[in-house]
């Protein structure tokens, strides 16, 4: 939903401790349009109810970053 809608790139990532979910958005204004969006808000039940059942507590073991400077970024071809 969030690629559909102006997320331009995401990746999660973990070690022992947390998750860490990275977004790259074009906006701040497109980003929170779709966060805030009912519909979004109905995914991230469903998501954050998976992480739970899977181990992972919300939100004390997940870091979120949004536009924060990607180091590095692989796309394959």
């Amino acid at each position: 939903y969030a690629i559909e809608n102006g997320c331009m790139r995401g990746a999660l990532a973990a070690d022992d401790e947390r998750v860490i979910a990275v977004s790259v958005w074009p906006d701040l204004e497109t980003m929170n349009a779709v966060i805030e969006s009912d519909h979004y808000k109905v995914i991230g039940e469903a998501v954050g109810a998976s992480w739970s059942a899977g181990g992972i507590n919300l939100p004390d073991d997940i870091e979120y970053v949004c536009n924060g400077e990607l180091l590095a970024l692989v796309v394959p071809e």
